[in-house]
This record gives structure tokens, sequence and C-alpha cells, in this order.
């Protein structure tokens, strides 16, 4: 099924499943939010046992947090339907801003920032990083390939993550 965006020749089983694969990293589909909202509490009572600085889990879960919920009350407000003949099935919220994107951008972004404050050792610090840019980039680019949301859903998204985290 031929969609317009160019990808169609590098649609195939596997890229499917990586691609699939990939955006459960970060999940706001197949009502998964109860999970998501799980893994950022973990995320952030994790920092805050093994930080001295409590204040930093504090940090993870508000970002989290209030990015799930301002990413819900953009798609309710847009309202956006998603682009016709997707690769997965069961995706049933709206498409605009991509909360995928928008997810990775501010939960990965943080640990980004905390990488690089905290991880001292050069090249650790340039692999995790590095690591963390490529999971927010497979993530994005994922949800394109899905058929699951337009490129400017994606790309608002990455950039609302963006902002929301340069906020915190």
């Amino acid at each position: 099924l031929k969609d317009g965006t160019g990808l169609d020749e590098l649609i195939s089983p596997a890229a499917t499943r990586f691609s699939d694969s990939s955006s459960g990293l970060v999940s706001e589909d197949k009502g998964e939010t109860q999970a998501q909202a799980s893994s950022i509490a973990l995320s952030g009572l994790t920092i805050f046992l093994f930080s001295k600085n409590k204040w930093e889990a504090v940090q993870v879960a508000a970002v989290s947090l209030s990015s799930l919920l301002f990413m819900s009350l953009l798609k309710n407000s847009f309202r956006r339907s998603r682009p016709d003949n997707p690769l997965v099935d069961g995706i049933t919220n709206f498409s605009f801003p991509s909360g995928h994107a928008f997810m990775s951008a501010a939960f990965y972004g943080l640990l980004i920032w905390w990488a690089a404050t905290y991880i001292k050792n050069g090249w650790q610090r340039r692999l995790v990083i590095l690591f963390l840019m490529m999971l927010i980039i497979i993530i994005s680019f994922s949800r394109i390939y899905l058929r699951v949301h337009y490129a400017s859903d994606v790309v608002v998204g990455l950039c609302i993550g963006f902002v929301c985290l340069s906020i915190s």
C-alpha cells in the first residue's frame, strides 16, 4: 500500500517488527498509559534511591508526568486523525502531536542532561548521550515508518518535548 511518504521501498516484516518494538520504549498507545506512568515512577524512584541529589528524582517524575498530561491535552484539543493504512493495529487515539516523539524528547532528553552532568568519564558520557539520542531518533522515525503519524506530528512532538524539557 503506497502512502506517499516515500518509505514504501523500506517496508519489510523485519523493519516493521523493529519499529514497533522501538516504539514500545515510550508508549502511549494500546492502553499503556498506566504502564508508562509506572515506568516514570520506577525511574524516579531509582534515581531517588541512588542519587545524592534527591531533587533529580523529583525532576524526572515532574517532567515525565507533566509532559504526559500536556501531550494528552494537546491531542484532545487538536483531534487530528491518524494516517490511513497503518502497519500496526490497535492505535485509537489522535495523531497530533506524536506522543512518542514528545515523551522521548522530554524523558530521554532529561537523561541526556543527567548523563552530561554526572558521568565523569568522557567516552562513557559520550557513549550514553549518543545512545539516548539514537533512541529519540529511532522512536521518532518509527512513528512515520509505521504510518501512525504524519511527519509534522513527529517534528512538533519533538519540538514541544524539548521545549518542556528546557523550561523544567
